[in-house]
């Protein structure tokens, strides 16, 4: 069976009171917040290694982007993976 949005939130908050709407959001803050650090480090890093002698990172196109965002993404999987873990088994 179905259970909607506002059935769900209801619940919780029968069962958790209102704090159990915020449930693991410690950890989801303590994840989140290195692995940004890493993952625009990552991304910005990438983007100056692939300009050409001269071209700023911004001058790079699309493509290289996009794989500058691949491993910046890439960096803070890696990174915040184990702490994602303990993330999802607290909430």
């Amino acid at each position: 069976k179905h259970i909607g949005p506002w059935k769900l939130t209801k619940d919780i908050i029968n069962q958790n009171g209102f704090t159990g709407m915020f449930r693991g959001l410690s950890s989801t803050i303590a994840r989140e917040m290195p692995g940004y650090f890493f993952f625009f480090g990552g991304y910005e890093l990438t983007r100056e290694l692939l300009a050409k002698p001269g071209q700023s990172r911004d001058e790079i196109g699309w493509q290289k982007t996009m794989v500058a965002g691949a491993v910046g993404g890439s960096v803070l999987w890696l990174v915040i993976f184990p702490a994602d873990v303990v993330k999802s088994r607290i909430q």
